[in-house]
């Protein structure tokens, strides 16, 4: 009787350790999908990934989006006072206005906007928007603020 006892612990506990070693990576792998996932899908988060790399893969802040689109809700006027906007925002050696800056981006009504923003900076400037934007904001809050809002913008 006690062999049987002894058998059966063994091979129950040889049963679990085989169904944990399958089950436990799935697990792990599953949960590691899921918070990937959550992290692209909201930008704004604070362990998002992507960031602006995301949004320039989508070509938002390509100058050239807006006109093969032709999606853009701004005048090219209300693009060049945005773009001044953020240009006076910025500070190369001192702290940059986060608020100027992030303001410049708020009631757009089309992610191509930002292209246009971006388009009218570089002719006006000389800078790629998006370059002067990773610069102005090392605050990861504030850099979090502009994701949200630019990422919320319609894109169809």
């Amino acid at each position: 009787m006690e062999r049987k006892v002894v058998i059966i612990i063994f091979v129950s506990a040889g049963v679990l350790i085989v169904g944990g070693a399958i089950a436990y990576p799935a697990i792990v792998r599953s949960g590691i999908r899921k918070r990937l996932d959550e992290a692209y899908n909201d930008p704004s988060g604070m362990n998002s990934v992507g960031g602006f790399n995301k949004l320039l893969v989508s070509e938002i802040f390509n100058p050239n989006t807006f006109k093969q689109s032709g999606k853009a809700t701004i005048s090219l006027t209300e693009a060049r006072e945005r773009a001044k906007q953020v240009w006076e925002g910025y500070s190369y050696l001192l702290s940059s206005d986060a608020v100027a800056i992030i303001s410049a981006f708020s009631g757009l009504g089309h992610a191509h906007d930002v292209s246009k923003i971006s388009n009218e900076f570089k002719s006006q400037y000389g800078y790629e928007l998006l370059s002067v934007l990773e610069s102005a904001l090392p605050d990861k809050a504030d850099y979090n603020i502009l994701l949200g809002k630019i990422s919320q913008l319609p894109k169809n």
